[in-house]
């Protein structure tokens, strides 16, 4: 349907004189200088306005992500989007798709974990009663690099003795590896034996076992793989274990024995911790003996027990074991008492 106009003269066309064909030319019988002017031409039609769809742009997307393809179309009535994939395929909003593509409600067409296989020109078709209109989308699928998801930098604190785990959780297309240094240089990686108690698991998990103060210092997870590569970098400080002694988590331990005048007497003071404790004994004399030690009647063994022979007066007082390590330290307060004979009452 066409309809014609003459600016600051509408209707006047209604007139006598004037004819639109049916091909919509205006005809104007006996021109004369009354009709001078602007016209204007309206095509309408019945059906509505045929589907526009604003322009795209080449897409890139890595492999393994989704990828969105939209297309943004107009029209009156509202035109039904279906897509043209590259083997010939055809999808509408109303079809299930292959699984992995599809088209969202707003035209939008969905790749799910795509790959190379993926690259190609996508068609957008709009159509409705009034038309057609369609655009054409290219897709490049690029691998993507390694990508390590936790944060770049992280600092650990473990106390010694503990199992400490360090995550290094990566994705990447192609797969990328994962190899751990050490803070003395060494290379390891998954299931790789290089020391006991230092292990990386599949998912690119360092575990160390058992760690000790000198395992503390920087701990690299390095991803690689043909796309490139990516890094993690840990601050793992390993604080020494306070020692105990006789198991017991004490400051300061207090204990009486007796013991038979010539007799032999053994004092337990074994003490743990990490790093191993260094073990002495302070004498009633205020005579200190550094494990181990060995005299003619006293004895401090490595294992920090105190031996007393021959046991006399002298001997009556306080015997004190001192457990130190960089953690800390621990006393043991032993009281002695001494007994004439092994009847008689201490």
């Amino acid at each position: 349907i066409w309809d014609w106009d003459k600016e600051e003269a509408v209707g006047y066309l209604g007139g006598t004189g004037w004819a639109v064909l049916p091909n919509g030319t205006l005809s104007i019988r006996r021109a004369g200088p009354q009709h001078g002017g602007q016209y204007l031409c309206t095509a309408a039609s019945p059906l509505g306005a045929p589907p526009r769809i604003a322009g795209g742009r080449p897409l890139t997307a890595h492999s393994g992500d989704t990828a969105a393809l939209p297309c943004r179309a107009r029209g009156s009535p509202a035109p039904s989007i279906s897509w043209l994939l590259p083997n010939g395929t055809r999808l509408s909003r109303s079809a299930a798709g292959s699984g992995r593509a599809g088209v969202r409600p707003d035209g939008t067409l969905l790749i799910r974990a795509v790959s190379v296989y993926d690259r190609g020109l996508y068609t957008c078709l709009a159509e409705n009663p009034a038309g057609t209109d369609s655009l054409a989308v290219k897709l490049q699928v690029v691998a993507a690099p390694p990508t390590v998801l936790e944060e770049k930098r992280q600092s650990v604190a473990g106390t010694a003795g503990d199992s400490l785990e360090l995550p290094c959780t990566v994705r990447g297309k192609p797969e990328p590896s994962v190899h751990w240094v050490l803070p003395d240089g060494t290379a390891v990686r998954p299931l790789q034996t290089v020391r006991p108690g230092v292990l990386v698991f599949p998912n690119g998990t360092l575990l160390l076992g058992g760690a000790a103060p000198s395992d503390s210092g920087s701990y690299e997870c390095i991803a690689t793989s043909s796309t490139g590569d990516d890094t993690k970098l840990y601050r793992l400080d390993v604080a020494a274990k306070p020692p105990t002694i006789n198991g017991l988590h004490r400051n300061k331990t207090i204990m009486k024995v007796t013991a038979v005048r010539h007799s032999k007497k053994h004092i337990d003071c074994r003490a743990e911790g990490t790093p191993p404790p260094q073990i002495m004994w302070i004498m009633p004399d205020n005579i200190f003996l550094t494990a181990p030690y060995y005299g003619s009647r006293i004895v401090v063994h490595k294992n920090g027990t105190l031996e007393i022979r021959n046991i006399r007066p002298s001997d009556t007082g306080d015997f004190i074991c001192v457990a130190r390590n960089d953690g800390g330290e621990s006393v043991l307060v032993v009281s002695g008492g001494i007994c004439w004979h092994w009847f008689s009452p201490c």
